[in-house]
């Protein structure tokens, strides 16, 4: 473990210079090329004092198709700012550090440390819960950020919570059954919702509804949130028919940035239903994949939740399906079936349990058996992965019955 006061004092942020960061276990041939096309957009548009992010967060499939996020020093310093105010962090805080810097939360992190003037704690390596817990113990941090896969390593360790010990949550949904859990172990744990193209948090989450931070006002747009803050990203650095280019931000006519991500307004709240990715339709009617994922764990247990994963498979004629993918793992295993890996007649139940407390478009259309659920290094489930795996392999799914 290491102090980063030294990274935060180099300059970084006073400093006119262009930064992209990439997850270093990128091919050497794709980070050259997302180098290659910061710089010449940076270049070609006069663009000074930026950071850049990929809007793939920390995957690493070899792929040219993403987007740069380019923002401002500037912004990120006005994000910065309001997170200090709102939740009074000072330089009498520590900061222990488990996301990477090419993750936009953790380059918050840093900012508001250059701010407040607190100090960051960097945790080593690959995200390990048993690093962090004693690292969090022996230095007496006082705030980290996180995301719910790491809440859920917590959790399923058993570990109590130390006093004074905050963290943001976001980069995720925190479901309702994994905070009570953290809750009932000690955790303060606040769910945010933020975004890349925001420098990170937006505003936090109390009771599925959201409440901005001060420095961004958030309406609903056809059911979507939009969204208007002097942190607001730049543009996406894009390959656009053999061209570089810069494209801006997409606002409304009352300068709005609006999201993918799907709102319901009750009153004067706005209800999150999901982001967009997980907000689909099936048979025209509109399904909540966060609803049915909460639905599911409730029946097999939150200790399960590595080896279920549940999503919307494409579908010629109902659009999507919901599918089932399931790791073949010996302890889930039927061993009187000898020929192929089946589900034992127990966890068969509890899917079964499932499919009686959905509508009829919600259910389990077929199930795959997977030796592994790609995930990113921060434990988001790599979806497309899962699709690309099962169309080469050749992967047929089971029918579930109800």
């Amino acid at each position: 473990m290491e102090s980063a006061q030294n990274a935060i004092s180099s300059g970084l942020w006073t400093n006119d210079e262009n930064t992209l960061f990439l997850n270093n276990r990128m091919s050497e041939e794709l980070q050259n090329y997302y180098q290659k096309i910061f710089k010449e957009a940076t270049y070609r548009n006069k663009i000074s004092a930026h950071l850049g992010f990929l809007t793939s967060g920390t995957t690493l499939v070899d792929s040219r198709s993403y987007k740069v996020v380019l923002i401002s020093k500037k912004a990120f310093l006005e994000s910065a700012q309001a997170i200090n105010k709102f939740f009074l962090i000072s330089a009498n805080d520590k900061w222990l550090q488990c996301l990477p810097r090419f993750h936009v939360g953790g380059m918050a992190v840093e900012a508001r440390a250059h701010l407040a003037g607190f100090d960051i704690m960097n945790l080593a390596g690959s995200w390990n819960v048993e690093a962090f817990y004693n690292a969090l113990v022996s230095t007496g941090s006082t705030w980290s950020s996180m995301v719910p896969t790491q809440v859920y390593d917590l959790v399923n360790k058993n570990l109590k919570a130390p006093k004074k010990f905050k963290a943001l949550v976001g980069g995720g949904r925190l479901s309702p059954l994994l905070a009570k859990s953290a809750k009932d172990l000690g955790w303060n744990l606040i769910p945010t919702y933020g975004l890349t193209e925001l420098a990170s948090t937006v505003g936090v989450i109390e009771n599925e509804t959201i409440k901005a931070l001060p420095h961004c006002q958030i309406v609903v747009n056809n059911d979507k949130i939009a969204i208007q803050s002097k942190a607001l990203f730049t543009g996406y650095v894009q390959v656009i028919k053999g061209q570089v280019e810069l494209v801006k931000p997409q606002l409304n006519s009352s300068g709005y940035f609006v999201t993918d991500d799907i709102v319901q307004k009750l009153g004067g709240n706005i209800m999150l239903l999901g982001r967009g990715q997980d907000m689909v339709k099936v048979s025209g009617e509109l399904v909540s994949m966060n609803k049915l994922r909460d639905l599911l764990f409730k029946n097999i247990g939150l200790e399960q939740a590595p080896s279920f994963y549940l999503m919307a498979a494409p579908d010629p004629r109902t659009e999507h399906q919901i599918s089932l993918m399931v790791v073949k793992s010996e302890s889930l295993r039927d061993r009187n079936v000898k020929t192929q890996f089946q589900l034992q007649p127990a966890w068969l139940q509890k899917l079964k349990n499932y499919q009686q407390e959905v509508m009829p478009f919600e259910k389990i259309k077929s199930v795959y058996y997977l030796d592994q659920i790609p995930r990113t290094e921060l434990g988001k489930v790599q979806e497309k992965m899962i699709m690309q795996k099962i169309e080469k392999e050749k992967i047929k799914g089971e029918l579930l019955n109800d």
